[in-house]
């Protein structure tokens, strides 16, 4: 019985860690966006998705930088701290995204968060979470 309890337990404790990994990321493209600016990011929303659009595949995307406008990240000019999130209408998509990223040694420089594939400087990434 005592074992019963404890493995009980042990489940409760990791689902609750689980659950607040999770709802650290933003909810959708307007509150990414809103977080990135109050961590002192010019941040866009590239695109996104409505209705029955959103039902699948990539339903978002925002990108950020610092130290220079957002201009320069459409004209294909990067200055400053650059950022950028994808957002998946399921973890399944965002988990193969992610996956895909990876190139043959493993590796990928992006960070799987929730329903969300993101990359960028580690401060943003640390803003965006």
């Amino acid at each position: 019985m005592k074992k019963l309890v404890k493995s009980l337990c042990a489940v409760v404790a990791l689902f609750a860690i689980a659950l607040c990994l999770v709802a650290c990321a933003p909810k959708d493209a307007k509150a990414a966006k809103e977080k990135l600016e109050k961590a002192g990011y010019t941040a866009k929303i590239m695109y996104e998705k409505t209705g029955d659009e959103a039902k699948e595949g990539a339903i978002a995307n925002v990108s950020a930088v610092k130290g220079s406008s957002i201009g320069g990240v459409v004209d294909g000019v990067l200055g400053g701290d650059f950022f950028s999130a994808t957002l998946y209408a399921s973890s399944k998509e965002a988990k193969q995204a992610y996956e895909d990223s990876k190139d043959s040694n493993g590796k990928t420089s992006l960070q799987l968060i929730g329903n969300w594939v993101v990359g960028g400087e580690e401060e943003a990434i640390k803003a965006f979470k």
